[in-house]
């Protein structure tokens, strides 16, 4: 279980705050985080449940059900940044949703954006009917290590797309990477992004090599 110290909560606008620097969560993170403030928090322990989840049923020795957490009423927001370059932030290891109802009071509740918006900060998550957990041992790759590589092997590409100020527009190049950072987050439908312990791949375009020991993880491109 990993309590987040550097999560808060503003009751008055129903918002779950990750204070910066963190750009990456993870759902169970999310999931250990709130439970405990609602158990130990005397404000918290007076609300209705902030969320409901389900999931981690086991599939094989290797694979669980992916987690589904749902945000009654609530949403999350990382904190804001001094731009002028957007940081790109993360929820990764299963699917977020919302319903815009407080747990409480679920008549008419519809679905809602699980976000609330910051400025510099772009959120990426992924959705999937069928999430699935690869449970890893020894020296595997940890979800959260291999994202954080992948962040800073396209942090260069990324840093100029976004900070481009004299351009009226995007060149050829510049359009093509665009493109393929699109895929290698996994946002095509038609291009799943398929990751094992040492491939991840795109559509038949982008397919890069993963390499892991106790201290590092390289990804690249061949």
């Amino acid at each position: 279980m990993a309590i987040l110290s550097d999560l808060q909560f503003d009751v008055a606008n129903h918002i779950i705050l990750v204070k910066a620097p963190r750009t990456i969560i993870t759902i169970q993170d999310l999931v250990d985080t709130i439970r405990d403030w609602e158990i130990n928090s005397p404000i918290g322990s007076t609300l209705p449940t902030l969320f409901t989840a389900g999931g981690k049923e086991r599939l094989d020795a290797t694979n669980l059900v992916g987690i589904t957490m749902t945000l009654w009423g609530w949403t999350v927001q990382f904190e804001a940044r001094n731009g002028p370059a957007t940081v790109l932030c993360e929820v990764i290891g299963g699917n977020l949703v919302a319903q815009s109802n407080l747990y409480d009071d679920q008549v008419g509740t519809t679905d809602s954006n699980p976000f609330t918006p910051s400025a510099y900060v772009q959120v990426t998550y992924a959705k999937s009917a069928s999430p699935t957990l690869t449970v890893t041992s020894g020296s595997g790759i940890d979800a959260s290590v291999l994202a954080a590589a992948v962040r800073a092997e396209l942090a260069p590409e990324l840093t100029h797309i976004l900070t481009l100020e004299n351009n009226p527009g995007l060149t050829s190049t510049q359009a093509t990477m665009l493109l393929e950072i699109y895929n290698l987050y996994g946002l095509d439908p038609t291009k799943p992004l398929v990751v094992t312990n040492t491939t991840r791949s795109s559509g038949d375009s982008i397919t890069q090599t993963i390499q892991s020991n106790d201290s590092q993880t390289i990804i690249t491109r061949v």
